[in-house]
């Protein structure tokens, strides 16, 4: 019916059957215990969430509620889990972690109010036919539509990190190229919205939560993102808010530590193809400086 109307241009009918939809994808979602069975009847449902978002998107008053849709389909087993503690059960002798109760996402409201200062979200929604970004600060909220189809974001996305993948000597000139289309589809149409030195958290979606952002390159002037911005990412708003109240919490407690890998040791007879990672084992001694 959701479908039909929307089909139709039933605007109001629409919005309301809208409402009721997700309502009913929510309250099933509750019933199930077994956080795998709740991932996969989540993931199933996804494209229910990505037509909410591309019918509000579209409405002149509409993206503060596309935007919340968005939020209400990301990351919602670790937002259970951030809230409710996890339960031991088991089906067929193997482990499964049991939800005790359903966390809602925060409102874009909530996530404005409590999100801290110095910081701005970008939230992708990348649809069949579109991508939707939005930018999020304390004090706004705005939408920029690109008019990229998934289809070709995947296969740049793909094309890139085979690229950035594969053993070096490779094709730089396509690796480069592939990373500048990338960067003039995700930051260079919200570029000019962005506050210079504030933090940047980046919200992905589908095949953009395998990219690197900081090593995209912007075709104007040759740089690569993470010379520009300061990035970080999270998978949901919600989370990222949660997130960081709860750093704050407990900073000042006591002491921090960190633990931090740059090479590992291994069988060096089991293993006789693997090098070691000097990049890595660099960046662990520069860390620890700090």
């Amino acid at each position: 019916r959701l479908l039909g109307q929307i089909a139709r241009g039933e605007e109001t009918e629409a919005r309301n059957s809208l409402r009721s939809v997700i309502a009913l994808y929510e309250e099933r979602r509750a019933r199930i215990p077994d956080e795998s069975d709740r991932n996969s009847f989540f993931a199933r449902e996804q494209s229910v969430y990505d037509i909410a978002i591309d019918f509000t998107a579209a409405r002149p008053d509409g993206a503060r509620e596309a935007f919340e849709y968005s939020e209400t389909s990301r990351a919602r087993s670790l937002l259970d889990a951030f809230h409710n503690r996890h339960q031991a059960g088991a089906r067929t002798g193997v482990p499964e972690p049991r939800v005790s109760g359903v966390a809602s996402p925060l409102t874009l409201s909530e996530i404005q109010s409590r999100m801290p200062e110095r910081a701005q979200l970008l939230q992708y929604a990348a649809l069949e036919d579109k991508l939707l970004i939005w930018l999020v600060t304390p004090r706004r909220l705005e939408q920029i539509t690109v008019k990229i189809p998934l289809s070709k974001l995947t296969g740049l996305a793909t094309d890139y990190l085979a690229h950035v993948s594969g053993p070096a000597g490779g094709d730089n000139q396509r690796w480069r190229q592939t990373a500048e289309e990338l960067y003039e589809a995700l930051l260079q149409p919200v570029a000019p919205l962005i506050e210079p030195n504030k933090q940047i958290c980046i919200v992905p979606d589908k095949i953009l939560n395998r990219l690197p952002y900081g090593a995209l390159i912007s075709r104007a002037t040759g740089r690569h993102l993470i010379e520009d911005y300061l990035p970080t990412y999270a998978p949901s708003a919600s989370l990222f808010v949660l997130c960081a109240e709860e750093a704050n919490r407990k900073s000042g407690q006591s002491p921090e530590h960190l633990l931090s890998v740059g090479n590992p040791s291994f069988d060096r007879r089991a293993f006789p193809d693997l090098e070691n990672l000097p990049a890595a084992a660099r960046e662990s001694e520069e860390i620890a400086k700090f």
